[in-house]
């Protein structure tokens, strides 16, 4: 996928996927991403209780949104998805052989996934890195961020998934007719319980929810640090 920042590593991947890409028969290039379009993105899964910022409009300026965890999508076809533990990222590595299970998914019928849940179904060759999204068998992609990875600080590439961009015509509104980003379909699926704690609903608990606990706790260790680290430097000045 030629999408990405152009750094240094990037293009050496780039590069490197081309002599894949060369080295394949006429019928094996032909197969590359010719499923895309039979899998469909319904919409993003995020976090309300640890927010991000995503852009709002074109003027630069950015708004909170929910964090984004996962991804909801359909298949025209039965297919088996990758099942992992919610809780291995990038940092911790996932072992395909010893870490990753599959799941059959009906034709047709909903299912969720993590973003590394994502990452490796897209990476099959029948997807190539593509689903259909907005009515472009190929308009949204998974894109990867190299510099954590290629500097050592990561076991693997963070994963990003994203809507093609498009060039509108020349309107009054120069937005008018551009793609909305895929940040405008994220859908919270946590919510206040009855204590005020905030929980995964129903539908995602199982997934999810050992996910939300974790990054709620490591959101309180940073205030902490954050505190501490204002406390000494206090004492120092």
């Amino acid at each position: 996928m030629a999408y990405g920042k152009k750094t240094t590593y990037y293009l050496k991947m780039l590069a490197m996927g081309q002599e894949i890409i060369d080295s394949l028969s006429e019928e094996q290039y032909k197969y590359l991403s010719s499923k895309s379009g039979t899998l469909h993105f319904k919409r993003l899964l995020g976090f309300q209780s640890i927010l991000d910022k995503r852009s709002k409009g074109g003027n630069g300026e950015k708004e909170d949104c929910p964090t984004k965890v996962g991804i909801t999508l359909t298949s025209d076809e039965d297919i088996e998805v990758p099942v992992i533990n919610i809780l291995l990222n990038n940092k911790t590595g996932i072992d395909y052989k010893r870490d990753v299970s599959l799941r059959k998914v009906k034709a047709n019928e909903e299912f969720d996934l993590s973003y590394y849940e994502m990452m490796f179904l897209i990476i099959r060759d029948e997807y190539c890195g593509y689903f259909e999204a907005n009515g472009d068998p190929r308009g949204g992609y998974v894109a990867f961020n190299w510099r954590a990875y290629s500097n050592g600080k990561a076991k693997l590439p963070t994963p990003m998934i994203q809507f093609k961009r498009n060039r509108p015509e020349k309107t009054r509104s120069v937005y008018e007719k551009l793609i909305r980003p895929i940040t405008s379909f994220i859908v919270p699926i946590d919510e206040k319980g009855p204590d005020g704690s905030w929980i995964v609903q129903p539908r995602y608990r199982e997934k999810f929810g050992p996910l939300l606990e974790k990054m709620l706790k490591d959101k309180v260790k940073g205030k902490e640090r954050s505190k501490q680290a204002l406390r000494e430097y206090r004492l120092t000045h």
